[in-house]
């Protein structure tokens, strides 16, 4: 052989060991994870259904609402994150006479008891923390 191949022989066979760098599209965000819990209050002839997500360990609640079109759940907020639990849903709703749909949800802890009502404010929606406390009279 050659002097010269047998200097390119290394580098060829070196070439052949090492792997492509293939370019990685950019991570998306991951879905929350853990178990979930969903309540739904229903509609009307004049009112959409809505439908509020909890994960069941967090507390951290969306509330999908506001007309059939929409596809996007917003955030329930907090004003600080509850500790972790085992949360869960009760909602109610009733049907007036003209077709409006009153309605409540509540989230509530069981393992501590801790009970909030979901209002809302200027178009968000967030908790609202009730004392639990129980005074005998």
């Amino acid at each position: 052989m050659k002097p010269t191949l047998l200097a390119v022989l290394p580098l060829l066979a070196a070439l052949a060991a090492c792997q492509p760098v293939i370019p990685q599209p950019p991570a998306s965000a991951a879905a929350p994870s853990g178990e979930w819990e969903a309540a739904t209050i229903s509609g009307s002839r004049n009112e959409s259904d809505d439908i509020i997500k909890v994960n069941v360990a967090t507390g951290a609640a969306w509330i999908h609402c506001c007309g059939s079109n929409n596809s996007n759940y917003f955030i329930v907020k907090d004003s600080s994150p509850p500790p972790a639990g085992d949360y869960h849903l009760v909602t109610w709703s009733q049907v007036a006479p003209n077709g409006d749909v009153n309605w409540n949800a509540y989230r509530f802890d069981r393992k501590t008891g801790h009970t909030w009502v979901i209002e809302t404010a200027n178009g968000a929606y967030f908790w609202s923390g009730i004392d639990t406390t129980v005074t005998v009279q």
